[in-house]
């Protein structure tokens, strides 16, 4: 079975419990268990949370403080500076941005998508840098973010 929390200042319960029951339809046995905290504890709360589960998304406003508490970091979040998740493998944790990992794989099964064009972005959080690289790498020059 795979343990797995969302660590947040406002865990989306909801959304997660969802993609829990998902998840079971499918087969994976899991259990998912929502964590909320603050900027003070988000530290000691991720600490603690990787000696009890699997795996770890971290949610609003934590992601730029996700690459400092881990060893193991891709090239990718690096220059991110920032992280939605943790994945243990082994003995480590891995921080990743799955949300940047996904809108690359989602446009890329667009027929057609125009890159000249400006990319218009709401935000400057750490899902805004995940957004702009996965942009970047599909070949956008310009953006507007807001």
């Amino acid at each position: 079975m795979i343990k797995w929390t969302e660590i947040a200042a406002k865990a989306s319960i909801q959304r997660y419990e969802c993609l829990s029951a998902f998840l079971k339809d499918q087969g994976v046995e899991n259990q998912f268990v929502p964590i909320e905290c603050t900027v003070d504890t988000f530290s000691e709360v991720l600490k603690d949370s990787m000696r009890i589960y699997d795996q770890i998304r971290v949610g609003s406003p934590f992601g730029e403080r996700v690459p400092e508490q881990v060893s193991a970091i891709p090239f990718e979040t690096i220059t991110l500076k920032s992280a939605d998740c943790l994945i243990r493998s082994g003995s480590h944790w891995w921080a990743r941005s799955m949300l940047a990992e996904g809108i690359v794989r989602e446009v890329a099964l667009l027929k057609k998508i125009d890159i000249s064009d400006t990319a218009f972005i709401v935000g400057a959080g750490s899902s805004c840098r995940a957004v702009i690289s996965a942009l970047l790498k599909m070949g956008f020059k310009k953006f507007n973010i807001t």
